[in-house]
């Protein structure tokens, strides 16, 4: 799945101090594996090559391994573990996992959020995530995908009406103002036989 750099890393929210936690040792490698990951994907109208592919699920591919360890020590690594910035860079790294993986760290998000150690906004671009990709319609309206024109075709949403209030929720703009801010994108909705190819 192809990331868009600019959008992900907006929605990060300002880091907190390596004092601030209890693990700083463990946010600083989760924040590399941050900058490893995003400096694998294109920006906003780049058509990767089969290289850069090859190269971003290389990438992909170690940091879930090393996810993988990283859960099996400690848990969802949340704020309390590894500051808000180290639990929001594990959500942005599972974002590109496989499926299977995702399945398996949604509902342990889910957890941590309940407890206040994730934030809700993040869980829904994971939860959408997972529905998309088991050819569910999303209920907060965060994914897409983008067609040889380079424009972004947002995927199917369940009960719209409601779309707004369900984002308000986590937190989250409204779908239309959200969508004015993402610069240097056209934003259609999904055509019903659409050539596209995913996006993240």
């Amino acid at each position: 799945m192809k990331h868009f750099t600019s959008l992900f890393m907006a929605l990060l929210a300002p880091a907190l101090l390596a004092a601030d936690c209890q693990n700083p040792v463990l946010r600083d490698e989760i924040l590399a594996m941050v900058t490893v990951d995003q400096n694998a994907r294109p920006q906003p109208g780049h058509m990767m090559s089969e290289a850069e592919t090859a190269e971003m699920q290389r990438v992909d591919r170690l940091h879930a391994k090393r996810v993988r360890e990283i859960i099996g020590a400690h848990g969802w690594p949340g704020r309390t573990l590894v500051g808000t910035d180290g639990a929001q860079g594990i959500w942005l790294l599972v974002q590109h996992f496989e499926i299977s993986d995702q399945d398996e760290y949604l509902p342990m998000m889910e957890a941590a959020v309940k407890k206040g150690e994730a934030d809700g906004k993040y869980y829904a671009y994971l939860l959408d995530r997972v529905r998309v990709r088991h050819g569910q319609k999303q209920l907060y309206g965060t994914q897409y995908q983008v067609n040889a024109a380079g424009e972004w075709v947002r995927e199917d949403i369940e009960d719209p009406a409601h779309l707004d209030e369900r984002r308000r929720s986590v937190g989250m703009l409204p779908l239309a103002e959200f969508e004015k801010t993402i610069p240097n994108v056209r934003i259609v909705p999904r055509p019903r036989d659409p050539a596209v190819t995913p996006s993240s």
